[in-house]
């Protein structure tokens, strides 16, 4: 067939370069824009951007350059230093789409590189290296004189929801005098990004130390609807003139708004409070919104009014202010439900309640229900004010009010001077008790409310321990004391005191605390002591003493050295002989005191651990397993002794296995078997292929998931496409067992689309098979014989019938691992019978093949015909190298069927090898192949329709190739198809175009959407489409299928995929 296909499509690749040459330092590495594998044709020489990504290179009119200037150079000059703050930011994408950038103009001296980089909103960059992959060259050479011109505009990607987009330039970051384009590409003088926390330590050649300077501002553009910001560079900051006019970009998304700048801090939900007002009948009350709300903008938040009470009062709304204009009947109260929303990044939504209080006279207050109050020192000293308590919308609320009614738990001692509840709990109570109470105003008008007063925990005491400080001679040291404190609370907050002091000699500054200083004095054998106390700041407060020892080491004693973090497996020697002072530590001098360890923490008491004369001995429970870490304390034997902490980590042998995800290439309606233990690992002991078991697997609607011998069996759904896991789970043969978990990535892919699964194991094939069976009997079918596996064999054993037969019935059974499909015709049929079975090979990923089994039925005096109601059977001869389409609506209206929608999908394709078969909702097509063998006379295709009520009706087309001893000889199109155009409106890649199609005039164009459905057709077709449907609107921007059929007499047909990217 001849037919070439132009690639136009969007792929990022990498750029890695290493530069070298006078001046210039090492290069980085870079992604660069482009449909090449590497940099050699993203951009020519003189460093101009080729590639599809250009969208437009259309120079912009000189009158609205000078606008653009004006309008930055005042903007900057009358924003000042809070303007260049406040729009100091990057962008965020707020939903999935494009993004495009176009150069205004550009006035640097210098040849700088422009780049981007991005990051999820979630993980800000801390240092370069976290975006390093990121960097993405957008204009290698900005140079607008002898390189780019005015209005070069980039498409700079696809973004995902929450990406944050920021800048870079790399100050002359491209070499003029370098050998090729890939080494032009330098890390220049200095490279600085729009985060500015990842310009730390970024100096200049010359010394300047210009990190904290700004070099980016993005604000937002107005004058025209398609180029949402302005993007504003200063180059050079070395001698910056800070009118940021060396580059200015246009910055767009498509769809708009897509983007909006970023601060770097995450939204604060809006939060929109509850409100009463009181009101007389017939009066129009004046009320703002704003007031109501907590918002870090409240300009940008958006209100709506979702409900009233009822009809009998009106609300006229002019947002943020509202009017209500009361009833003159008058009840009790009425009701205005609101809803506002903020514009930060994740937005937030709020409700809340204006309750309108109709009265004359006085309004009650209104007491809180259930209010939460945990209860903290604080709390325990100053109460809970009648404040907390409640509101009166008079602001007649009376301070000294308060009155109890009751208490749910009388072990909580609550009281109430009028003003506050005061709450003085014992030191051991914990848990929740609700205290209802009643508040009043100062004319009598009262409400009933109530509190949780809640502590979860008591306050864990805290924990001084003793210590031994060896110090050297002469030396000064100092000595944090908090580093023997243990508490459950921020140690930062804990006090420490000296309370006396033995033999002071050695102590330098002992009021310092939690710093002591201490020095060593030669000759002086005795020990000095501090006895210190640390307290908490929990509730109820908890204290503990200590004792630090210091004393002199001696110039000929070294202390001992012990293990830190030493991993001890619990092994049968460890549990028999146990663990001797000589594995935790050594001696420099050898006299390590081998009767004596101390244990500094608590072991797990399942270790039932056992400190004597110089060995730890370990007894864990039977069920014990995981690890623990114990601290401990060796000495040596000198006088004094010295010492050194160390610790070990006590393991249990028994290690779970481990399972590693495996990926799955397939298309829909295959079938695919895996064996994902295969990448797993055992750990201590093997893995039981028995307890392979599914925990999570996707909808019905998307495969079939099952277990089959140890393995795992996906088959697509036939209309999916897309991507979805499934969650396995192995153990070991353990008593109890140990276990890990992974996943499947099953990738379903278009098979009309362009990107191809490749594979090292070719899938096997199934060829129809075709029986005669005699009237009212039953036969048994051997299928296998005619099916193959070119690279390796047929898996016998997983021989499976797909769709069972319509007018009789069909079993699967074995005879010495042959698969036999017995097949018993319903009683009295005769005519055309048909099922579906498959086979798998034995690689892995095991592939899969399906194919029919033909069934003829004679009646009773042994004459077959091709019929069967219950389904469609249709037979048609179709030329060698032509296409024939079989409307699905014909045979819908036929048999009288208004099934509207219809889904149509393919249960067996074309038999014969090169031979297509595309089925979508208003077609079931054929293309026989050109080049034929001899035993190509006939094929069969398999499908299904159904609609939405579940509904369906199988059908089977019968093609009788014809190899052509009648067609017409005639010289076959010579046509030559682009994948992608861009109907914009800039003159460029406008339509769709066919070379050569326009020499032919009985032609036919269809083209389709992913979903296979009809959007644009035309006859003849001469190069006119523009993306549009048959209604004239705009299709939206993606993948599109086309079927041309040429006619010149004899009919070629033509098929393919063509991109619309705007």
């Amino acid at each position: 067939m001849k037919k070439k296909q132009k690639i136009v499509i969007l792929l990022l690749v990498t750029l890695s370069c290493v530069v070298m040459g006078f001046g210039i330092m090492a290069a980085y590495t870079y992604k660069v824009l482009g449909d090449n594998p590497n940099a050699l044709e993203s951009w020519n020489d003189q460093g101009r951007p080729e590639g599809t990504y250009v969208v437009g290179t259309a120079t912009t009119p000189i009158a609205e350059t000078i606008a653009l200037q004006t309008l930055v150079m005042d903007t900057i000059a009358s924003g000042s230093t809070t303007f260049l703050q406040e729009n100091n930011n990057n962008f965020i994408v707020l939903d999935d789409g494009d993004v495009y950038l176009t150069l205004s103009y550009e006035d640097a001296e210098w040849f700088n590189t422009l780049g981007f980089y991005t990051y999820n909103y979630l993980n800000p960059p801390t240092v370069p290296a976290d975006i390093e992959n990121t960097k993405t060259i957008i204009f290698p050479k900005l140079d607008t004189e002898n390189t780019i011109n005015n209005g070069f505009r980039l498409h700079l990607g696809y973004f995902t929801k929450g990406t944050v987009i920021g800048f870079f330039i790399v100050s002359q970051g491209w070499d003029p005098f370098a050998g090729n384009k890939i080494d032009a590409i330098t890390s220049g003088r200095y490279t600085l990004h729009s985060n500015e926390n990842l310009n730390a330590n970024v100096v200049s050649p010359g010394g300047l130390h210009i990190n904290f300077l700004q070099h980016f501002v993005i604000f937002d553009y107005k004058e025209t609807p398609e180029n949402d910001y302005i993007l504003c560079v200063e180059d050079n900051m070395e001698e910056p003139d800070y009118d940021y006019n060396d580059a200015v970009f246009y910055v767009r998304s498509n769809p708009i708004p897509n983007i909006t700048t970023w601060d770097g801090i995450i939204n604060t939900p809006i939060v929109a409070r509850d409100t009463i007002i009181g009101a007389l009948s017939n009066v129009t009350l004046p009320f703002n919104l704003q007031d109501l709300i907590t918002d870090e903008d409240p300009s940008g938040v958006t209100y709506t009014i979702l409900e009233k009470t009822n009809n009998n009062f009106t609300v006229a709304e002019g947002f943020p202010n509202i009017n209500i204009t009361t009833p003159s009947l008058v009840w009790v109260s009425d009701t205005v439900k609101y809803i506002a929303c903020d514009q930060g990044f994740p937005s937030a939504c709020d409700t809340a309640n204006i309750v309108i209080q109709y009265s004359n006279t006085n309004v009650p207050p209104i007491a809180v229900d259930n209010y939460a109050i945990p209860l903290t020192q604080n709390i325990i000293d100053n109460g809970v004010p009648i404040t907390t308590l409640g509101v009166d919308p008079d602001n007649n609320l009376d301070p000294n009010s308060i009155t109890i009614i009751s208490n749910s738990d009388l072990t909580l001692p609550v009281t109430s001077d009028g003003a506050s509840l005061q709450i003085n709990p014992s030191d051991t109570w914990t848990g929740s008790a609700t205290v209802a109470f009643q508040i009043c105003d100062t004319e009598g008008a009262c409400d009933n409310g109530s509190v949780v007063i809640t502590r979860a925990e008591i306050n864990q005491q805290i924990v001084a321990r003793d210590t031994i400080i060896n110090v050297q001679p002469n030396v000064v040291s100092n000595f944090l004391v908090t580093n023997l404190v243990e508490d459950d609370g921020d140690i930062a907050d804990v006090t420490i005191r000296v309370d006396s002091l033995s033999n002071p000699n050695m102590f330098i500054n002992t009021f310092n605390v939690p710093t002591i200083k201490v020095m060593g004095i030669l000759g002086y054998m005795e020990l000095d002591t501090v006895y210190y106390t640390a307290c908490d700041n929990g509730s109820p407060q908890t204290c503990d003493n200590g004792i630090i020892v210091v004393r002199t080491q001696s110039e000929n004693n070294n202390p001992p050295v012990a293990q830190d973090n030493l991993l001890i497996p619990l092994s049968p020697d460890i549990l028999l002989n146990g663990i001797p002072v000589t594995t935790l530590g050594t001696d420099p001098d050898g006299n390590l005191n081998i009767r004596l360890i101390e244990v500094l923490n608590t072991p797990d008491v399942g270790l039932n651990l056992v400190n004597n004369n110089g060995i730890i001995s370990l007894s864990p429970n039977g069920d014990y397993l995981g690890s623990d870490t114990i601290e401990f304390r060796i000495c040596d034997s000198g006088s004094p002794a010295l010492c050194d902490e160390g610790s070990f980590i006590v393991q249990t042998l028994e290690t779970p296995p481990t399972a590693n995800p495996d990926v799955i290439n397939t298309f829909p309606n295959e079938g695919v078997i895996i064996n994902p233990l295969i990448n797993d690992t055992e750990g201590s002991d093997p893995i039981s292929p028995a307890t392979l078991t599914i925990i999570q697997q996707p909808l019905s609607d998307t495969a079939i998931v099952r277990i089959v011998d140890g393995k795992v069996e996906n088959i697509t759904d036939p209309d999916f496409i897309g991507s979805y896991q499934i969650i396995y789970q192995i153990c070991d043969n353990t008593i109890p067992a140990l276990c890990d978990t992974s996943t499947i990535t099953v990738n379903v892919q278009d098979p009309a689309g362009p990107n191809l699964i490749t594979s090292t194991n070719t899938p096997p094939l199934a060829l129809n098979d075709t029986v005669d069976v005699p009237f009212n009997s039953t036969v048994n079918i051997v299928v296998l014989p005619n099916d193959s596996d070119s690279d390796g064999e047929i898996d016998s054993i997983r021989t499976s019938i797909v769709v069972p037969p319509i007018s009789g019935s069909a079993s699967l059974n074995y005879f010495n691992n042959t698969p036999i499909i017995t097949y018993t015709p319903n009683d009295g049929f005769t005519g055309v019978d048909v099922l579906t079975y498959r086979i798998y090979d034995k690689d892995n990923p095991q592939l899969s093949d399906v194919a029919l089994v033909i069934i003829h039925v004679a009646d009773e005096s042994g004459v077959i015909t091709s019929v069967n109601t219950d389904f469609w059977i249709d037979t048609v001869t179709v030329n060698q190298g032509a296409t024939y389409c079989m409307p699905i609506q014909d045979r819908l209206d036929e048999n009288s069927l208004t099934w509207n929608p219809i889904n149509a999908d393919p249960l067996v394709n074309g038999k014969v090898e090169n031979s297509l078969t595309a089925i979508d909702n208003s077609n079931v097509c054929y293309t026989v192949p050109q080049e034929l063998i001899e035993n190509d006379t006939i094929d069969h295709v398999y499908y299904t329709v159904c609609n939405n009520e579940g509904d369906c009706r199988n059908g089977l087309l019968v093609i009788n190739i014809n190899q052509c001893e009648n067609c017409v000889d005639s010289e076959e199109p010579n046509l030559s198809f682009y994948s992608g155009f861009s109907p914009n409106g800039d003159n460029i890649n406008e339509t769709f175009v066919i070379e050569g199609v326009t020499n032919y005039q009985d032609t036919d164009l269809i083209i389709y959407n992913r979903w296979g459905q009809p959007v644009y057709n035309t006859s003849p077709y001469q190069n006119q489409w523009e993306g549009n449907n048959n209604d004239g609107q705009p299709l939206p921007d993606g993948t599109y299928y086309y079927i041309l059929k040429v006619r010149v007499p004899k009919e070629y047909s033509y098929n393919g995929f063509v991109v619309i990217k705007r």
